[in-house]
């Protein structure tokens, strides 16, 4: 009987929630009035108060409360986000929560006005508030709460942001950094939208576009929480750096759009966005069954929904030139699996080549495994990169690709869901016996531990190759998972 309730509350809420009208970047919603309060609660810890309309809604005020007074103590005083602007001088100084009816059925966070208030700053800041929907269940207030208070670290850092992913998967990721390991912090529950169209822009595709143009990613926003918790467990230290640091990154006085999301993933990665986006596309292929250390953490026991669709092909079908369908857009994803490398002349080499006929630029990704259990992978980017590396051994790789857009590609004057054009070329070579071999390489050579530090021992602009050692109800869930993610970044 819940689960019936649920899936006529999760429709309702759908259907009245409307569309982005245009694809890709978008601003905060216009300011609305603030609720009339009846009554409301401060605390003695910070400044937070939260004002209910109804008599009933008292207990839940104070539930609420106690998870604003935990998000500020967290995000702020422990990672270090910029705390909301205040005083807003509306119903007191303090940030305010309000119990009312929302639009979509949850959690809206508003900007009070698109105005700069701290000019000087670097940043830009304004004040804002956030509305609770009244009749929302109060099991969900756990991981609500510090997704719309992020929200607010969020507008008093740089209001005019325009790329959407970055709102809604940082405070995503506050969800899981706010609460703590073992706690529901539901932050995994729309992987599945993110990861079924990889050929989407990895870091500025939204769900509102995506939805309507092809039928997919309808969460895709809230999905991309991937790719920060990447930065986090992956090249981070698992402590939640990576979120202030993407936001001060992305900040900027005025309304200029510079630095941007490309830009902000590449500074916190510590290296180029074609580097970058490769390891991403790593992460984003360890899932489940395919799990190694070099993942993200939860992703071992993700079903295989939570999977990027990959094509297949064998070593019998080599040299294959090979176009994915669809191609991906700028900063989107493709993946090919070869297996029954084994059965190849030990003595040649494995060569993957990307070719672009409009000269745009790619990120080329090799995973490989061999048959005494080992792994590794080479890298390259740029335009038309190539990877080579012996078939001795090997059982099979996985090919990523992604397209990088033209040189110099700007996500915020380019378009964004632009289709690339690349192939890949995949084929083996045997070297000429009277062709002497040489020990010279430009390669740059990198060995990664479990815990994921790099120790590079040669410099090179744009290839590296490593290796390390061997390792060894969702329905429901989901549909609840995207019940309890509509509360949006701010409307």
């Amino acid at each position: 009987m819940l689960l019936i309730v649920m899936v006529l509350v999760f429709l309702q809420i759908w259907l009245a929630t409307p569309a982005m009208a245009t694809g890709g970047a978008c601003l905060p919603p216009d300011p609305i009035d603030r609720p009339s309060g009846l009554g409301s609660i401060a605390s003695d810890t910070y400044p937070v108060r939260v004002h209910w309309l109804r008599d009933q809604d008292e207990v839940k005020a104070a539930i609420i409360l106690d998870y604003a007074e935990l998000s500020w103590a967290v995000q702020v005083d422990q990672m270090g986000f910029v705390p909301p602007l205040l005083p807003d001088d509306a119903d007191g100084p303090e940030l305010d929560f309000y119990l009312a009816p929302t639009w979509n059925g949850g959690g809206v966070t508003y900007g009070d006005d698109r105005v700069d208030h701290m000019v000087g700053d670097g940043m830009n800041s304004t004040t804002s508030f956030i509305v609770i929907h009244w009749d929302y269940p109060i099991m969900g207030l756990a991981s609500l709460v510090p997704h719309e208070f992020q929200h607010t670290l969020q507008f008093a850092t740089d209001f005019e942001e325009s790329t959407y992913p970055i709102w809604e998967a940082v405070a995503t990721a506050s969800q899981e950094w706010t609460l703590g390991p073992g706690e529901e912090s539901y932050w995994d529950w729309n992987i599945a939208s993110y990861q079924e169209a990889p050929w989407l822009p990895a870091l500025t595709a939204d769900g509102y576009y995506a939805s309507q143009a092809y039928g997919l990613g309808w969460s895709y926003e809230y999905g991309s929480v991937l790719w920060v918790m990447h930065l986090d467990q992956v090249l981070g230290a698992s402590d939640g750096a990576a979120g202030p640091s993407l936001w001060r990154a992305v900040a900027d006085e005025g309304a200029g759009l510079e630095p941007d999301v490309l830009e902000a993933f590449a500074s916190v990665a510590e290296k180029p966005l074609g580097d970058a986006l490769n390891e991403l596309a790593r992460t984003r292929w360890l899932v489940g069954d395919d799990w190694d250390s070099r993942g993200l953490l939860a992703a071992e026991f993700w079903p295989d929904a939570f999977k990027v669709p990959t094509d297949n092909a064998t070593f019998n079908d080599l040299p294959l030139e090979h176009a994915p369908n669809p191609q991906p857009q700028s900063t989107g994803q493709s993946f090919l699996s070869v297996t029954g490398l084994a059965t190849a002349d030990p003595t040649a080499s494995l060569v993957v080549q990307v070719r672009s006929d409009s000269e745009l630029e790619s990120a080329l990704l090799v995973l490989w495994w061999s048959v005494d259990g080992q792994l590794g992978e080479e890298t390259a980017y740029g335009l038309d990169p190539q990877v080579s590396l012996p078939v001795d051994g090997l059982d099979r790789v996985v090919i990523a690709l992604t397209n990088l857009g033209p040189p110099g590609y700007d996500p915020d004057v380019d378009p964004l869901y632009a289709f690339g054009d690349q192939f890949l070329t995949i084929f083996t070579e045997v070297p000429d016996p009277e062709t002497p071999e040489t020990t010279e390489t430009t390669d740059t050579f990198q060995t990664f531990s479990d815990t994921h530090q790099p120790r590079p021992t040669s410099a090179s602009a744009c290839a590296c190759n490593s290796t390390v050692g061997a390792v060894g109800g969702w329905t429901w869930l989901l549909l609840f998972g995207a019940f309890r993610r509509r509360p949006p970044r701010r409307s």
